[in-house]
C-alpha cells in the first residue's frame, strides 16, 4: 500500500486523490524535485490566489513577507521590497539522528502580485546550531 505524509497527515490507499500525489512533503524530496514539481504545477505569470490555492491543495503553508526579512533572496538579486510568498517543507533524516531541515519555496511576486519567479533552497540544521 502506498503512503504519503502531508503536512502531518497520512493518506494511504491504491488510489489516492489528484492533489496527493504531489510528492513536495515526502521525506527526502530534494530541491530539484521540489523545483520541478513547482515549475509544472504553476508558471511564470501565475496569480498569487493561483499559488495559494496550489499550496493549499498540498497541505503546505504559506505566508507573505517582503525579500528585506530574507538575506538568502539577495543571494538570489531580489530587489528589496519584493513581494514574497513563502513556503517551506519540514523535514528530518531519520538516518542522521541530529540533522533536520527545511526546504524553503519563495515565489517571487511582481507589483500586480503575479509569479515571476521560484527560488528553491534547502536550510539544516542541528543541536549545534
Amino acid at each position: 500500500m502506498s503512503c504519503l505524509i502531508i503536512a502531518g497527515a497520512v493518506a494511504c490507499g491504491a488510489v489516492l486523490p489528484a492533489v496527493l500525489e504531489i510528492r513536495l512533503a515526502v521525506k527526502h524530496t530534494g530541491v530539484n524535485d521540489v523545483e520541478r514539481e513547482i515549475a509544472r504545477a504553476l508558471p511564470a505569470g501565475s496569480s498569487e490566489a493561483d499559488i495559494v490555492r496550489y499550496l493549499d491543495s498540498t497541505g503546505l503553508p504559506h505566508y507573505l513577507f517582503t525579500s528585506d526579512d530574507d538575506s538568502n533572496l539577495r543571494e538570489h538579486n531580489v530587489p528589496r521590497g519584493a513581494h514574497i510568498l513563502g513556503s517551506h517543507i519540514d523535514q528530518d533524516d531519520s538516518l542522521v539522528w541530529y540533522s533536520e531541515g527545511q526546504i524553503l519555496i519563495r515565489f517571487v511576486l511582481s507589483d500586480d502580485r503575479r509569479l515571476e519567479r521560484v527560488i528553491v533552497y534547502e536550510r539544516s540544521y542541528g543541536p549545534f546550531d
